[in-house]
């Protein structure tokens, strides 16, 4: 875990880190997945304090954090080419937000990354590419 930026010049805006994507090509049971949906929350939070004109350090309250971390959801893509693995990924991710329903069915996918494709066509539907 990286501590909080001490400098708020270092701190990108919020609108800029909800709209970078991300992803795991390998994405087993989540590990990473966790992890990047951790990081990404926290430096979303980071952003918020600075715009709010409050040192970058401040913890954010449970609700700001649990905002947070769906926003990073959103910009995460997880593939595997084991079923198995696929659904223990999209339950430990949605595990980290236990009170608001999530849908990862689009998120994290059973495919082959390397080829691009799961049985029925592309790992990724023309949704995930579209303006990012």
């Amino acid at each position: 875990r990286h501590p909080p930026s001490s400098s708020t010049s270092r701190v990108l805006p919020s609108h800029e880190i909800a709209t970078k994507w991300w992803s795991d090509i390998t994405c087993g049971s989540g590990a990473f997945l966790l992890a990047g949906v951790r990081y990404y929350a926290e430096r979303i939070c980071e952003a918020w304090n600075v715009e709010a004109g409050l040192p970058a350090d401040v913890p954010p309250t449970p609700a700001a954090l649990v905002h947070a971390k769906r926003l990073a959801m959103d910009c995460m893509v997880g593939v595997d080419i084991d079923l198995l693995s696929v659904e223990l990924a999209r339950i430990a991710v949605a595990l980290l937000t236990p009170t608001v329903p999530v849908e990862l069915d689009s998120r994290i996918v059973a495919g082959d990354a390397l080829l691009g494709m799961n049985k029925v066509g592309p790992v990724l539907s023309p949704v995930h590419s579209k303006g990012r």
